[in-house]
């Protein structure tokens, strides 16, 4: 106890509301030899922590199951994650990105080659 500061007018610290923070997502592809075209989808910048990653063939859930990365934290108090499926190269053009999170009023939907997926693609 501090002297001459009485316990009941002690001020108590203030945490800051913070608002939820909407993801960033970017679509990639890399198309192997001879093989299938792995896509990936990664969303950075959001806050909560808690997010929905999937892959969509022609508007439906995918029948395959992605493999995830761990949402994991940013420095800035942010997190980020992905997800990513093997697809036929042929039909690459089918699947899009479905994000759920907090601060998204509706499911984001980010396929391949859209401005807003800010996609990038290797060989």
């Amino acid at each position: 106890m501090i002297p001459d500061f009485p316990f009941g007018d002690t001020p108590l610290p203030l945490c800051p509301l913070v608002s939820p923070e909407r993801p960033a997502v970017r679509v990639t592809g890399r198309d192997a030899p001879g093989g299938p075209t792995t896509l990936s989808c990664r969303a950075h910048g959001f806050y909560p922590r808690d997010i929905a990653l999937s892959w969509l063939r022609h508007g439906a859930s995918s029948e395959q199951e992605p493999r995830r990365g761990g949402v994991l934290p940013n420095g800035d108090g942010t997190y980020h994650a992905w997800a990513t499926v093997e697809v036929d190269p042929q039909e690459r053009g089918l699947y899009s990105c479905r994000v759920e999170h907090e601060s998204l009023t509706e499911p984001l939907i980010v396929m391949w080659g859209e401005p807003g997926g800010r996609g990038i693609w290797g060989g």
